[in-house]
């Protein structure tokens, strides 16, 4: 069993007897393990300070070198984050709510202190001075989301694209500030268009900041080749190493000419989705692990697909067919293809809005327990009923 460390006290007073008599009073009374080291002047006081901050100061106003609101300023300003409770032999409210106004955690007054009102004090101003220090780590903790959350934004591309022969579409819906779903439209060097959609297993910061290495790669390596297959295989080698053991990406990885209906495309791990114009579903199946797992792992294209005027093309995450209500009943598949067969006919950013917001109430109360992510690929035609409707 551990021994719990004592709390480290700084007493800051110059009258001897008033020391003593403070340090007695702690020693019977006080219930935390403490030890109080005693400085009679403001000049003393910082020097310890500097060799270490305590864990609570005891702080009298009138030193011989220092006097009044100035020596609190002083020893604050040389430990910020240290709580401090001041002692004064003056009952004046108004330097008391200065006092407390500029960060001191309570104001005692000398001459109606006792034993009961001095371990309270204590005891509460180390109370709010971790709870102070809770709040201060957790905007801290919000700040660094905010930033990751801003710069993945900026990783997203804008959104639709038109292409020639097809008008394309992706968003991500995160479950947290920070996603680990990813989506992306990538040139390429023959003049095709790289369509991406991976999913960081789990969610929060941990899977954000590895979404945003697998968009690093996927960029360089897309700009470096074109196979789908040799783009994939790479890019699991460099996740490999940088993916810890309980992380992996599923990724679908599509290839599109401008003007041709021509789709090629491997998939580590995640499933697209092709309807035809009557409404029938076609599953373009994963071609190998997710990324990540294996580190000599190939991923290979699937046979090239011949898309047809009117077809949609749907790459979604997971967390759209899995979300669920309160008695786990799932979205689905079924559901998923009725509200994209609904709207067809909508701008392909409308559909996979729609798509989002349906899964969101068919789950409610229930939060969203995923991030929730889709390309769609309408592919046009000289056909007026496959216009889009705007």
């Amino acid at each position: 069993m551990g021994t719990e460390r004592s709390l480290h006290i700084l007493l800051v007073e110059d009258e001897q007897t008033d020391a003593e008599l403070i340090r007695r009073t702690l020693q019977r009374r006080f219930s935390i393990p403490f030890e109080l080291i005693h400085a009679p002047d403001l000049a003393t006081a910082r020097t310890l300070v500097a060799a270490g901050a305590p864990d609570l100061i005891v702080l009298d106003l009138s030193l011989p070198d220092s006097s009044g609101l100035e020596t609190f300023r002083n020893l604050h300003a040389a430990a910020a984050d240290t709580p401090i409770v001041v002692l004064s032999g003056y009952d004046d409210e108004e330097i008391a709510a200065d006092a407390v106004g500029l960060g001191a955690q309570d104001y005692l007054v000398k001459s109606s202190l006792d034993a009961n009102v001095l371990t309270r004090a204590l005891r509460f101003a180390l109370e709010r001075a971790k709870r102070q220090a809770a709040e201060r780590d957790l905007e801290h903790v919000r700040n660094q989301v905010e930033l990751i959350r801003s710069v993945q934004e900026r990783l997203f591309p804008p959104s639709p694209l038109h292409l020639d022969g097809y008008e394309i579409a992706g968003a991500v819906h995160s479950a947290e500030a920070a996603s680990g779903d990813y989506f992306d439209f990538i040139p390429m060097p023959d003049g095709s268009v790289g369509l991406v959609v991976g999913d960081v297993s789990g969610h929060g910061l941990g899977s954000s900041l590895l979404m945003a290495e697998t968009h690093a790669y996927l960029q360089a390596l897309a700009d470096a080749c074109t196979p789908v297959d040799e783009i994939l295989t790479r890019c699991n080698r460099f996740i490999f190493r940088d993916c810890p053991e309980d992380h992996f990406v599923t990724l679908f990885f599509a290839r599109l000419i401008p003007g041709q209906r021509h789709l090629e495309f491997a998939a580590a791990g995640h499933a697209a989705y092709r309807m035809t114009q009557d409404g029938n579903v076609h599953r373009l199946q994963a071609t190998g692990l997710p990324l990540g797992l294996i580190e000599h792992a190939r991923i290979p294209a699937a046979e090239s697909v011949d898309l047809e005027a009117g077809e949609i093309l749907l790459i979604p995450t997971d967390g759209i067919q899995e979300a669920r209500t309160s008695e786990e009943e799932l979205f689905g598949l079924e559901r998923m293809w009725d509200v994209v067969q609904q709207s067809r006919h909508a701008p392909a950013m409308e559909i996979i809005g729609q798509l989002c917001d349906s899964a969101r109430s068919f789950s409610h109360p229930r939060p969203p327990q995923d991030d929730m992510t889709a390309v769609i690929v309408k592919v046009l035609g000289d056909d007026p009923d496959m216009a889009t409707t705007r």
